[in-house]
């Protein structure tokens, strides 16, 4: 039986956040959470599958929705030789096992966040009754907030202004210094943004808004759920071209746009007619499905509905010689705020692409112990000349991990309880579920503790001056 391992899973979904939200908190973890700054302090959290403006809730576990369309690549005689395998995912998430902290890589996690960035933009407005469209930033304007034992805070610090006002903040990432990303700070901001040609400075931009928050003094960490505003667009290799891609370029779509906060809506701007990104590939050890866009070398585009003319370019070798052909992408397709759209370049028409999904159906139990779930979903889809035939694929638990940077087990905690550690597969979702066990209780005892790590005495021992420690503050006292 082929099994499936939950790694991929497991670092960003229900697994391993089960697994952190039924443990008891750590000393640190409540340190973290629960105290208070001197000042107003954020905690960054990244929702990589929808977003709502002014949706302060935690997100849910991505569970992503893929679509797939194929394309004939032609070279200028219009001879037809490789095919453009296209499939969108209204996510942008990255495996656990690929999770390299480069430059311009994509910023799924908190952990990658002040990583690679360390760092994100403020603006804040204090007002009272009900929000308005025509004030500007009168709290704070584009100040940098830096991270610190966890949470993000600034120096000096910016204080709560009082239950009298309400408050609304935007929050950013990379943070820009000279503020030219905004077009217009009053109300809602509108942001402006130009894609940098060298694809290694190309940003995974990261964005939060919320108003109708009290300006009383919030005795924890507000969290601000950044949302992806860009298109991950990728390439990959298929079938037959195993170590033959020299570069692939993007060609006559739009570079610049403007984003409205407010409406969620890109605006591109500009002519598309001209502009192109080009990624030059090593060729060696690029077998197939070799992802060639990793790391740093992802492109991160405006989302736009694809002009006429936009295309991409793919230069290989054959035969030791150079070809280049060219495939449409326009077709009024739509690259999406926050998805990923990757490209396979293959020689064959029929593709063949595996899910694997896992989706918390509750996540939360309290230190008496319950059951949670979780849905599984894995199959595979081939399709040949357009028509897809959809085959389960069976799955197995092969490791567990307590949180991001825990070590992985091959065997469940002892508080953990699986019905089931695999399946069969489905497209439509297995449940399984787990019981938690109740906390055993405990009361802390500094003293008792403390006499237990002492060392031990042997002869005679002066608890007046604790040993000869200190001056002698009694007539006698021997033991």
């Amino acid at each position: 039986m082929k099994s499936m391992n939950l790694h991929s899973w497991i670092g960003g979904a229900a697994v391993m956040l089960m697994l952190s939200v039924a443990a008891s908190c750590t000393d640190d973890e409540l340190l973290r959470h629960d105290t208070p700054a001197d000042g107003i302090s954020f905690l960054p959290s990244i929702v990589n599958k929808g977003w709502s403006a002014g949706d302060s809730t935690q997100p849910r576990a991505a569970v992503p929705t893929s679509r797939h369309s194929v394309t004939e690549l032609r070279n200028a005689q219009g001879g037809r030789t490789l095919y453009l395998h296209t499939t969108e995912t209204d996510s942008i998430a990255t495996p656990a096992a690929a999770r390299i902290a480069t430059r311009g890589a994509l910023v799924t996690t908190t952990t990658a966040f002040e990583e690679q960035y360390g760092s994100f933009g403020v603006l804040a407005w204090a007002y009272q009754g009900e929000w308005s469209e025509t004030q500007a930033p009168n709290y704070i304007d584009n100040a940098k907030a830096t991270a610190s034992g966890g949470t993000y805070g600034f120096n000096p610090p910016y204080f709560w202004p009082g239950e009298a006002y309400n408050m609304a903040f935007f929050a950013y990432a990379p943070y820009d210094e000279d503020g030219t990303i905004f077009q217009d700070k009053t109300g809602t901001p509108i942001l402006t943004y130009t894609v940098p040609e060298d694809i290694t400075k190309q940003k995974d931009l990261l964005a939060y808004w919320e108003t109708g928050i009290s300006g009383a003094k919030n005795e924890k960490a507000d969290t601000l759920n950044f949302s992806h505003l860009c298109t991950a667009v990728k390439f990959k290799v298929g079938k037959g071209l195993e170590n033959a891609i020299t570069s692939i370029t993007i060609k006559n779509v739009y570079g610049s746009g403007t984003y409205s906060v407010a409406d969620e809506k890109w605006t591109p701007t500009g002519e598309a007619n001209g502009t192109q990104y080009t990624l030059d590939v090593n060729t060696k050890n690029t077998p197939e499905d070799t992802e060639l866009t990793t790391g740093e070398n992802v492109f991160m585009m405006i989302p736009q509905t694809l002009p006429d003319g936009a295309e991409i370019e793919v230069t290989f070798t054959e035969d030791g010689q150079e070809q280049t052909l060219t495939a449409s992408i326009s077709d009024k397709k739509k690259w999406e705020k926050g998805h990923t759209v990757v490209y396979t370049i293959s020689r064959t028409e029929v593709t063949e692409n595996i899910y694997f999904t896992v989706e918390a159906t509750n996540k939360e139990v309290d230190y008496q112990g319950g059951e949670l779930s979780f849905t599984v979903k894995s199959y595979k889809e081939t399709t040949p000349n357009g028509s897809t035939t959809t085959t389960s694929m069976p799955w197995k638990i092969t490791g567990y991990k307590m949180g991001e940077n825990g070590e992985w087990s091959k065997t469940a905690p002892t508080w953990l309880t699986l019905t089931e550690e695999a399946g069969t597969g489905s497209s439509t979702g297995e449940q399984k579920d787990m019981t938690v066990t109740a906390q055993t209780s405990y009361t802390a005892n500094p003293q008792n503790e403390a006499l237990e790590e002492a060392a031990e005495i042997t002869g005679p021992y002066d608890l007046s001056t604790r040993g000869g420690k200190t001056a002698k503050n009694t007539e006698t006292a021997t033991l």
